[in-house]
């Protein structure tokens, strides 16, 4: 089981035809292990603890099209390193009845 929450913060900067939007969003996760034996000699046991968590990015926004771009990453803060999740999300406004 794996929870996590965060809180993202942003400033956007407008420009004529784009917006430009660098985030950062510090958190904190919960990751439980349950029925586990680490040794052949160990009883099952469960192990869960809470670790920080960054993240951050830059989003983009066209005026004109409305469509959008955002590249953004993600990281558990943990002491023996951990892997940096990377993603990239696009938006697109699609088209309302009233057109």
């Amino acid at each position: 089981m794996a929870l996590s929450a965060s809180l993202p913060t942003a400033i956007a900067f407008d420009g004529e035809d784009v917006r430009i939007m660098p985030f950062i969003a510090p958190g904190l996760g919960f990751g439980r292990l349950g029925h586990v034996e680490f040794e052949d000699d160990e009883f099952p046991t469960s192990h869960g603890t809470m670790i920080l968590m960054i993240g951050g990015g830059v989003g983009v926004q066209f005026r004109g099209s409305g469509i959008g771009a955002t590249l953004g990453f993600q990281r558990v803060l943990k002491s023996e390193g951990g892997a940096t999740q990377l993603g990239l999300g696009m938006t697109w406004p699609g088209l309302t009845l009233g057109r």
